[in-house]
């Protein structure tokens, strides 16, 4: 992956720059660097690219690299009423054999959430409930930009 270097006072900004010029589809977070092992705690650039950023956002549970055993086998989904977060949990589920199932019914390795309705397409932004999901994780989660699907499909290569 090329490396780029964002000199910016602020965090989020300079993030949300360089993800709009790069056409990123998602910004990957750790959680904030005081977590408790095992939750999920969006540090302060995460959370305010969660109130508009142009770009899905993931972010990990603390101590989530210290467990080489993870997989993958159940994702939770959040919809908010927006087709791109089934759309995106459903490829990312194709992509690793996982299953996708409804938030609250049981364990679940993942949570896809979608941006609330009166988001602008292509904007993240969390209604209170899946800001409380995502607060209250043990897993790693990643939230759609608004009528934005990722493919998680693999690219063809070109001969």
């Amino acid at each position: 992956m090329p490396r780029h270097v964002v000199v910016n006072p602020g965090t989020s900004v300079g993030l949300a720059e360089l993800a709009e010029s790069e056409n990123a589809d998602v910004i990957v977070f750790g959680s904030e660097y005081r977590t408790a092992p095992g939750t999920v705690k969006p540090g302060i650039p995460a959370h305010k690219l969660l109130l508009g950023g142009p770009a899905a956002i993931a972010v990990a549970p603390s101590g989530l690299r210290d467990n080489p055993s993870v997989s993958v086998n159940t994702i939770g989904l959040i919809e908010e009423d927006d087709p791109a977060a089934r759309q995106t949990a459903d490829s990312l589920a194709a992509a690793l054999g996982a299953n996708v199932v409804e938030h609250g019914s049981g364990h679940v390795d993942m949570l896809v959430v979608g941006s609330r309705p009166e988001s602008p397409v292509g904007k993240v932004t969390l209604s209170a409930a899946a800001d409380y999901a995502v607060e209250t994780a043990t897993h790693p989660v990643l939230v759609v930009a608004r009528e934005t699907p990722i493919s998680f499909a693999p690219q063809a290569q070109a001969v």
